[in-house]
């Protein structure tokens, strides 16, 4: 279970990194 919850949050740090990408790209 620990593995699984570690898994979710690099996922969702990259992510948020590739959305902060896409909006410096935008504006």
């Amino acid at each position: 279970m620990i593995g699984f919850f570690t898994t979710v949050q690099v996922a969702l740090l990259t992510i948020y990194d590739m959305c902060k990408a896409v909006d410096r790209d935008m504006v």
